[in-house]
């Protein structure tokens, strides 16, 4: 059945009501009623392009976290890029920095740091205002909604996960898939004086991207459902990040299964669509994991 055919039933159906004519010989199968998207919540993602020589870095980290704690980490979901120039020294790049942060970070026109992206749309250094940017984002409402689960295997040290979207319009852009760490001990440049904190802790810190730097093609119709399954080898990913470091002389910093996470989401060019946040030792009951999604 064709729009057009119930919308000129419709229009002959109006012109007879101005004769006061009634309207009851439109097919009861044609009747066209438009049912309004019910609003899903958004998830929003913000990257900090922070360096452990950054010394006002610590100040944005402090606004992020307290963002955290206001709206949940599953609703604002922090990764700590350690990149560009404050994530090198005499010794070579910082332990904490990756080539992958490195190659987002070159694709920002970012001019200090700490920079703060939210949803690859508004950025800005001056993290006073980043409670605002984060703020506006949270109030648009998503295309589609994301559910995410894991299953750690400690003998491999591998992590299968489980990605389901289900639109509620129709979406197109990429799928992209990363891993974080929190409480990292790991030496930090502290304001106001650029003192050396060797006990900081680092957290939301970008470990490595699982599907490529840019993702992968993702499509989703109205009211489709799709899942998506990933095995990841962190043993694979840690090598790579070792080799990254051992020809410059700095030390790296072992990963633990047990402060990791698996942040997955939608982006475009529009910006991040919808995002998702999981353990990757995944110790929620199917319940929990549906009132996070929800």
């Amino acid at each position: 059945m064709k729009l057009t055919h119930i919308y000129t039933k419709i229009a002959v159906c109006i012109l007879s009501a101005v004769s006061f004519a009634a309207c009851d010989n439109i097919d009861e199968d044609d009747r066209y009623i438009y049912v309004e998207p019910v609003p899903v919540a958004r998830n929003i993602l913000v990257e900090d392009f922070t360096g452990q020589f950054c010394v006002q870095c610590p100040n944005g980290s402090a606004v992020l976290e307290q963002l955290t704690e206001q709206y949940t980490p599953e609703t604002v979901i922090v990764v700590g890029m350690h990149s560009g120039s404050q994530s090198v020294g005499m010794f070579g790049h910082t332990p904490l920095w990756t080539s992958d942060a490195e190659y987002y970070y070159s694709q920002w026109p970012i001019s200090a740091q700490p920079t703060a992206v939210v949803d690859r749309g508004s950025y800005t250094e001056n993290y006073s205002t980043w409670p605002t940017l984060v703020s506006n984002a949270l109030g648009v409402s998503a295309p589609l909604t994301l559910e995410a689960s894991s299953i750690y295997d400690e003998s491999s040290r591998t992590v299968s996960v489980a990605i389901v979207a289900k639109g509620q319009f129709d979406v197109s852009g990429k799928l992209q898939l990363w891993l974080t760490e929190d409480n990292i001990v790991s030496y930090q440049v502290t304001p106001p004086n650029g003192v050396y904190d060797y006990n900081y802790v680092h957290n939301h810190v970008f470990r490595a991207a699982v599907n490529g730097r840019d993702g992968e093609d993702f499509t989703l119709g109205w009211d489709e459902e799709k899942t998506l399954e990933y095995t990841i080898s962190l043993n694979e990913l840690e090598d790579k990040y070792i080799k990254e470091h051992e020809d410059e002389g700095s030390e790296y910093v072992r990963w633990k299964p047990e402060d990791m996470y698996v942040v997955a989401f939608v982006y475009n060019n529009d910006g991040v669509q919808q995002a998702v946040r999981v353990p990757v030792i995944d110790t929620r009951t199917g319940d929990e994991v549906s009132d996070v999604a929800e």
